[in-house]
């Protein structure tokens, strides 16, 4: 029995092909590394992004509490305030207006002390009552509720439900402000 093979002469190609073969399949491997450290690097970003808003609105949620329980004994209806009152130095009330250009300030007093928010409540201070006089007149010192640096004074007089007068900064820029 004899066996008869056709077989065609190698060109030599085969190695070739392995070669190329390799090579995209690294060149594959590389690109999905790239898209990878690109893809974790963002969800990193997003990681402390999301950290730094979590503590902005925790901060935000604990100056809310605050402003809550200092209104506990304040009712508001419509732009009246009733449960304002002042006893010495205690004054006590819940009063909301502008300083310099901006219309979302609240000062809230429990006895001479309390908290100042504007923008929104995304700034708030602790605030404490220096002296009242029988006259109106009123000065209220403002700290940062970080660290309790001084932050500036506000020096006004109270009538009828209403606080009007200058806030000096601890740098001395001066701005009004006007709260009922």
């Amino acid at each position: 029995m004899s066996q008869n093979f056709n077989s065609q002469p190698s060109s030599g190609k085969g190695p070739l092909y392995v070669v190329i073969a390799v090579l995209a399949a690294m060149l594959f491997a590389t690109g999905v590394g790239i898209a990878a450290y690109f893809f974790f690097k963002g969800q990193q970003q997003k990681n402390v992004a999301m950290t730094e808003m979590n503590k902005a609105i925790e901060e935000l949620e604990k100056a809310k509490e605050e402003l809550e329980e200092s209104q506990m004994q304040v009712t508001n209806s419509g732009n009246t305030r009733q449960g304002s009152t002042v006893s010495g130095n205690g004054m006590t009330g819940v009063y909301y207006g502008t300083i310099g250009d901006d219309h979302s300030a609240i000062l809230t007093l429990n006895n001479g002390v309390g908290t100042y928010s504007y923008y929104n409540g995304n700034i708030v201070r602790y605030i404490e009552v220096q002296s009242y006089t029988p006259s109106g007149k009123v000065v209220i010192y403002a700290y940062d509720r970080t660290n309790g640096a001084y932050v500036g004074r506000l020096d006004g007089v109270l009538t009828s439900g209403r606080i009007k007068g200058v806030f000096t900064n601890s740098k001395g820029a001066k701005v009004n402000f006007d709260m009922q």
